[in-house]
């Protein structure tokens, strides 16, 4: 399968956490526990209001294939060694996208990333890539940046230090 066919032919549902009605401050993120997927979907937030994740599923032929975490991320809160062109006071930021073991290196993650820029097409989409995942990122076409490095005070001293993450950021900007 190719990443057009799979554009086509997936489905997507977004998903949405519940509330524990005895602890009314933990909500359980909506997938269950699957043999399928190498993280742990199905955890608790501890939070007094509602969480400001979104979830969305993409299923092929009713078989779900991938999951998708977003949330919605301040730039205050993004390094400023990234060197980032000016951007709004929040973006949306992929913090996750994991296909089903079985269904992988298929298209299906790329037609995932398609469907998302066209759901958040007048949004900034960012995604900080996973080591593993970089080229995959970086086939998606978006703009990569990397962290560069900062001189750092203490004391009286100057300390040239890089960030602790070498993670590359992956941004892509509204479309029109």
């Amino acid at each position: 399968m190719d990443a057009a066919r799979a554009a086509t032919s997936l489905v997507f549902d977004e998903r949405f956490a519940t509330r524990d009605e005895v602890k009314r401050s933990v909500w359980t993120t909506p997938f269950e526990p699957d043999d399928h997927y190498d993280l742990s979907w199905d955890t608790s937030l501890h939070t007094p209001t509602a969480p400001r994740e979104r979830y969305f599923s993409a299923s092929l032929s009713n078989t779900e294939v991938a999951r998708v975490l977003i949330v919605e991320t301040h730039t205050t809160r993004i390094d400023a060694a990234f060197h980032l062109p000016s951007l709004p006071p929040t973006v949306t930021e992929i913090e996750w996208i994991e296909v089903a073991r079985g269904h992988r290196r298929v298209g299906i993650g790329m037609a995932v990333v398609r469907w998302l820029e066209q759901r958040f097409a007048d949004e900034h989409l960012i995604a900080f890539g996973a080591v593993e995942a970089e080229q995959f990122w970086d086939a998606t076409g978006w703009n990569r940046f990397e962290r560069r490095a900062m001189t750092v005070t203490t004391g009286h001293q100057l300390h040239g230090k890089h960030s602790a993450s070498p993670r590359p950021l992956h941004l892509r900007a509204p479309v029109g």
